[in-house]
């Protein structure tokens, strides 16, 4: 019998979800394994939709609560981190780096990587 990978799934919003994708052994005699589906969903669970992310941010805002927010100092020393890693890739750009568009599941090459070890990227059986 083939085996499914267990799975794990986060869905952020607007579909607040976490659901576990397992192999459960199917009651009787028999070892037959079945793939089933555990879902936590949070509009479901707590009868309410969450607010979306924004308006969470603008009432926090409003409330004086800055706990989501980043402050300047913070900012400028991150960005004193990261800066001068983008500016040394624009400037070392690999040719044949396997770059794809925003949006997209990635390059090709990102499914060789597993393909070699005998795995095979879950998403489209997953989403």
């Amino acid at each position: 019998q083939k085996m499914e990978p267990n799975a794990i799934r986060i869905g952020i919003q607007p579909d607040e979800e976490i659901s576990l994708h397992l192999n459960i052994k199917q009651p009787g005699i028999n070892n037959q394994l079945v793939w089933v589906k555990l879902l936590f969903n949070y509009e479901e669970t707590f009868k309410k939709k969450q607010r979306p992310a924004y308006e969470r941010l603008i009432m926090d805002c409003m409330k004086g609560d800055l706990t989501l927010f980043a402050r300047q100092d913070g900012v400028e020393a991150m960005w004193s981190i990261v800066d001068p890693i983008i500016q040394w890739w624009e400037s070392h750009s690999p040719k044949d780096f396997p770059n794809y568009p925003a949006g997209t599941w990635g390059p090709p090459e990102a499914a060789l990587l597993l393909e070699r070890e005998g795995q095979k990227c879950r998403y489209k059986d997953i989403f």
